[in-house]
């Protein structure tokens, strides 16, 4: 079994430390960056196909109750999905892959509830940990 990191950026630079919130002020308003670092013992292909296969978004995310593909295409750069939100309160977002490196990241850009988002997952095995 091999371990791997999934670092979650939303939104943020690379360089923002773990478990940090930072905001940014920028002409068009405040940026919100958060880094979030999970440790998952499983194979990095399993959890690649997890969050690459959006329907996923609602075990994972207690506030969404449907995410759903709105393209055709396979999963990949240029794939768009719309998802319904019940908190705080109802809304529809949506968002497309920006970022689709097979088992290493996976980009989204669009929207969270009302705020603009862009959404990183980087995977990288653990280093110690046999594969």
């Amino acid at each position: 079994m091999s371990a791997l990191v999934a670092t979650l950026h939303e939104p943020g630079p690379k360089g923002v430390p773990v478990g940090w919130l930072a905001v940014s002020q920028t002409r068009s308003g405040a940026i919100l960056h958060f880094v979030k670092v999970v440790d998952v013992e499983r194979p990095v292909e399993d959890v690649y196909a997890y969050l690459a296969d959006f329907e996923n978004v609602t075990s994972r995310n207690y506030a969404i109750a449907l995410t759903e593909k709105t393209s055709d295409e396979p999963v990949g750069v240029g794939t768009t999905c719309r998802q319904v939100r019940t908190l705080p309160s109802r809304s529809e977002e949506s968002f497309e892959v920006t970022v689709y490196e097979t088992h290493r990241s996976l980009g989204l850009s669009g929207t969270l509830g009302p705020f603009a988002a862009e959404l990183e997952y980087h995977l990288e095995l653990l280093s110690g940990v046999p594969g």
